[in-house]
Order: structure tokens, then sequence, then C-alpha cells
């Protein structure tokens, strides 16, 4: 009765805590954009030059559940998407350096030095998803490596390409529901086709989902098998 007791006891504390906010240590000096999990540790990206205390956390950091630690040298502007693929964290942002070296808009950390993901692209990377074994971003880029992407690209470990026709504006979020691939931002049209605002992934075009929205979306979740948007829009 007494261990089943100090056990329930125990349960309780652990949901007292996961009901209360923390700190992080003294956190960063601005804005964190993104965080994701990668070797057992938290990373977040950003707009902050320090973080914990320490100054050299340019753009992103590491948090070990102790306290915040630079990626090595960072990248030189703002961090606005962060995940995991191939067993390497990738960056994706407003910068063209990461590590000391040239990365036009996303970069790859192996977890000990940073490297460009091909020749990048040629404009800001917003947001990542892994779908089908490949990387996917969007942002407001229109060129990846040295093809016209429009908004949206893949990344199959070696080369960027194209996602059917893209869009005619930017990509905000992209998620996978019900093995599909949607993406939601600025645009209204993939092609010819009226897409408003947010947008599903065939393999071969993009199509509407219906009407769409009467505006932006910047974010998409999928939930209790149902895909959720969130963003400037009255109507959908």
């Amino acid at each position: 009765m007494k261990l089943i007791t100090t056990l329930l006891l125990f349960l309780a504390a652990i949901n007292s805590i996961a009901q209360n906010w923390a700190a992080l240590g003294t956190g960063m000096n601005n804005s964190v954009s993104a965080m994701t999990e990668y070797n057992g540790n938290l990373y977040a990206g950003g707009n902050f030059s320090a973080a914990g205390g320490n100054p050299s956390a340019s753009y992103i950091a590491k948090w070990d559940g102790t306290s915040w630690s630079p990626v090595g040298t960072g990248v030189n502007s703002f961090v606005y998407a962060l995940t995991v693929f191939n067993n390497e964290l990738y960056a994706g942002g407003l910068f063209n350096m990461a590590g000391g070296a040239p990365a036009a808009y996303v970069a790859k950390w192996d977890g000990a030095n940073w490297s460009a993901a091909g020749a990048g692209m040629n404009n800001s990377v917003r947001t990542f998803t892994v779908f089908n074994s490949e990387l996917y971003a969007g942002g407001n880029f229109t060129v990846a490596d040295t093809d016209t992407v429009n908004y949206v690209a893949r990344w199959n470990g070696s080369n960027w390409s194209a996602v059917g026709s893209g869009f005619n504006s930017e990509v905000r979020s992209l998620e996978i529901f019900n093995s599909g691939l949607y993406a939601g931002g600025f645009f209204t049209m993939s092609g010819t086709d009226t897409v408003n605002y947010i947008a599903k992934w065939d393999g071969t075009s993009w199509n509407a989902l219906n009407a769409g929205t009467n505006n932006y979306v910047y974010a998409l979740a999928d939930y209790s098998n149902e895909l959720y948007a969130g963003g400037a829009f009255t109507m959908a």
C-alpha cells in the first residue's frame, strides 16, 4: 500500500510539473522562430545573437536540458525553419553564410560542421517538411540550385528540384496529412489553376481544397485525423 501511495504521489508530481511553464535558462536576446529535436537536444533558431548569456549563439542555439550553447559559429541572419533529414539538422532562413562558408538561405549541420545544401535558393526559406523520403522547402524563393521552382522545392540529398508548377507567391507552411502533402501561404495560383492560399500535392500537380480561404494561411497542422489551418483569413 505504501509503494502504491508513493507511486501515485510521484505521478501527481509529474502531472503538476507538466502543467506549468518554466524558463530555459536565461533564454535569448531576441525572437525565436523555429525549434526541433536533433540527437537528443533541442535546437532553436530565430533572430537572436545570444542564448543563455552566451554571446556567440548566432541565430541558432542548442539546449541540452541544462544550458544553451552555440551551434558551431551559426549563421549570419535570421533562421525561420528547422527540421531533421537524413540524420542531419537543416536550417532555413534569411542567411547566406553558415559556419563561415557560403550557404544560400539553407544549410545543414551534421553534429560537428555546417555545410551548404547544394547551391541553395535565391531568397528566404520559411518552412520544411519530409515527405516520401525527400525534404520539401517552402518560402519566398523562385530558384533552387539553378532551377526555377516557384516558392516550393524538394531535396533528395544531392539536388533541389521543382514540385510541379509551384505557386505565384510565398509558401509559409508545409504539412503531411492522410499521407498527402499540403501547402499554405500567400499564393492564389499554381500554374493556371486557382488554389486560394492552400493546396494539396497529388504527385503531379497542386490542387485546390474547394474554394480555399479568403486570405493568407500561415500555419498547418494534422490533429485528430483532420487538417487545421491558421492565418489571416476570415472565410474558408
